[in-house]
């Protein structure tokens, strides 16, 4: 009786792996949604676009610093708090939180932004719709704007950033060197310069590479790791 009754769980432990893995292939909301943040930030990298557009977009303003291709990224208008910061567009985007997705779509692709299928396919339309109707948080909550410190306690970011990650930035940050040998610029330099890009990163990942992102987890996690990263050296 209890062979048969461990050949039975057996196969039912199969029919669930199987039901688990016949699904594999559909992506959820929320990575959709961390996917959205990427193209965000980059979409053109995100895409892996071969040929992006040369001429500066319509709408980017003459006062931005930005030239060419780079004028097409939506976080160097809407900056990373999503209503301008170190953007050059005052216009708050978490309006649009809890909006129709398709009324966002419908938005990208309109005169203003021009996002035509061409250049955002549907998909790629779609998820930036989800990230910004459903993804986007008050940042201020997360970051103190006066000073750029994280209000996350870095204590309780230690034991995420270590078990996720350092395996590639590091135990101290100084893996990955985002400068060069003679100026080197690691993870606590972007963390203090441009926290918001960071918080923005840690949640939805970094464009073109393999970076875990922290999506499922809720945003004050992401802001403990901010905080922790904060405590690294620059050099």
């Amino acid at each position: 009786m209890k062979r048969k009754a461990l050949s039975v769980s057996g196969i039912l432990a199969g029919v669930l792996v199987f039901a688990l893995f016949a699904d594999a292939g559909e992506m959820t909301e929320i990575y959709s949604i961390a996917r959205g943040g990427r193209l965000y930030d980059n979409w053109i990298t995100t895409l892996k676009i071969k040929t992006p557009p040369k001429e500066n977009h319509a709408s980017y303003p003459a006062t931005g610093k930005d030239k060419g291709a780079s004028t097409w990224r939506c976080a160097k208008c809407h900056g990373w708090d999503y209503q301008g910061k170190d953007g050059v567009v005052n216009k708050n985007l978490r309006t649009w939180m809890g909006k129709d997705v398709a009324e966002v779509v419908t938005i990208l692709r309109s005169p203003t932004h021009n996002y035509t299928p061409a250049l955002l396919p549907d998909d790629a339309a779609r998820d930036v719709a989800l990230f910004l109707t459903r993804g986007v948080i008050e940042s201020e909550k997360y970051i103190d704007p006066a000073n750029g410190r994280s209000r996350g306690d870095a204590a309780k970011g230690a034991p995420f950033y270590q078990t996720i990650c350092g395996i590639c930035h590091g135990m101290d940050g100084r893996k990955i060197n985002f400068g060069s040998d003679k100026d080197p610029e690691f993870i606590a330099n972007e963390a203090t310069e441009h926290p918001f890009e960071v918080l923005h990163k840690i949640r939805s990942g970094q464009p073109g590479q393999e970076m875990i992102n922290l999506r499922t987890l809720p945003p004050e996690v992401a802001a403990d790791i901010l905080a922790y990263i904060q405590t690294f050296p620059v050099r």
